[in-house]
């Protein structure tokens, strides 16, 4: 066996078993993906109750609704507040730790009430982005899936060589899928044509996914190809006996630091000096990547820091881009959102056809094998004496009589 000939066998064996093994896996982090495009819009579609109050006036401000929960919810620490948005108008208040056990509360800003709550484990769409995020096992689930998008990554580029055509001119040939072809041709056809058209954006998808995971390697690689300076660290707030300022205030200085943007979200800060986090995004930007974090004195006002997308460092450009590129909304750029967004939708099937055909041709492989063993036994098992017998087998080649065994069976 040639050198090529046995690295093609090894691709191929690579191809097959990551396939059969992880496909089932894969098959999952697609489908779920495919959910996460409209993760909040269909949350907030399926929860109306939770998301949606009528409007009656202004909105309070903000230090109202966080009274309102400090006094229903005493000794509970408030992690995290998300500002109204992607068809919902309360206010949603996330309490306690990250993942399935943070508890989500509600609140109506017009009327300073809470209009319900829920656990992240019991919410449909929650629970959903918990299992394609991480697998529903926190950190180490997080790390499975870095390791998985990187497989995954390999199992797509070892298709792509077994897939490419050793002439030019084969080409066309290998992109189309032919009508009324047999069921195996038409199978193998079916895969690789879901696997060569969606390779491109398939492959963007899991390696932005797997820089999310393991982000420190990526951005000192990224920096370091770039010439880029590290980005800073979050700032810490000095110890202070002062009082701290009002959240509206603070909120207030928040915007005057990043003029002509929305509020998004606010951390609040848990320890003395946890500086407080506002987030807050660019009404015509890209959701995800025009995002400003502001980080506050909670006592002073003070801006400790302002990291601002517009205007950054080539090499902070390039990873805020992952996060659109990995979750489909950098068709805002082009004005292209909703169609990009479908485009997404469908690419998260794609896994589970590649999946499906991938199997049936492993099922096709193995019973052409057998049938061959087969042939080779019957023909192995005709003696001298038996063709002598036989006029008419006698007549016949190998070949012909291994089809005619065939044919009576």
């Amino acid at each position: 066996m040639s050198m090529a000939a046995f690295f093609r066998k090894a691709v191929f064996f690579v191809h097959l078993w990551l396939g059969l093994v992880l496909g089932l896996y894969f098959a999952l982090l697609g489908l779920t993906g495919a959910a996460m495009v409209f993760n909040l819009a269909l949350d907030a579609r399926l929860n109306p109750h939770l998301m949606r109050v009528e409007s009656q006036g202004q909105p309070k401000p903000v230090s109202q609704l966080v009274a309102v929960v400090r006094r229903e919810y005493p000794g509970e620490w408030i992690r995290q507040l998300n500002a109204p948005q992607h068809g919902r108008n309360t206010w949603e208040f996330r309490l306690g730790k990250s993942g399935l056990a943070s508890r989500e509360v509600f609140v109506d800003p017009f009327r300073t009430r809470v209009v319900g709550e829920r656990q992240r484990g019991q919410a449909l769409m929650p629970w959903i982005k918990c299992l394609h995020s991480e697998l529903l096992l926190d950190e180490r689930g997080v790390i499975l899936n870095g390791y998985g998008a990187l497989l995954l990554s390999l199992l797509l580029a070892s298709g792509l060589w077994l897939w490419w055509p050793r002439e030019w001119k084969q080409l066309p040939s290998r992109l189309k899928i032919k009508r009324g072809a047999p069921f195996r041709c038409l199978v193998h056809n079916c895969h690789n044509a879901f696997g060569v058209y969606s390779l491109p954006l398939l492959l963007v998808i899991t390696l932005s996914g797997a820089a999310f995971i393991f982000n420190e390697p990526v951005e000192a690689w990224v920096y370091r190809l770039t010439n880029t300076p590290p980005h800073p660290q979050a700032p810490k707030a000095p110890r202070s006996r002062r009082p701290d300022l009002s959240l509206d205030e603070l909120l207030r200085r928040s915007a005057l630091a990043a003029p002509n943007t929305e509020l998004a979200k606010v951390r609040l800060p848990r320890e003395a000096t946890d500086a407080l986090g506002v987030s807050r995004r660019y009404p015509e930007g890209v959701e995800g990547a025009d995002t400003v974090q502001i980080d506050l004195d909670p006592r002073t006002g003070k801006v400790l820091g302002v990291d601002d997308p517009r205007g950054a460092a080539m090499g902070q450009q390039f990873l805020r881009i992952l996060r659109p590129l990995h979750f489909g909304t950098w068709g805002g750029l082009f004005g292209l959102h909703m169609p990009v967004k479908a485009l997404y939708v469908l690419l998260g099937f794609v896994p589970t056809g590649l999946f499906v055909t991938g199997a049936l041709m492993w099922r096709e492989r193995r019973r052409g094998r057998a049938r061959t063993r087969a042939r080779r036994m019957d023909v192995g098992h005709t003696t001298p004496e038996l063709l002598a017998d036989t006029p008419q087998r006698s007549r016949q080649s190998v070949p012909e009589l291994v089809a005619s065994s065939s044919d009576q069976r």
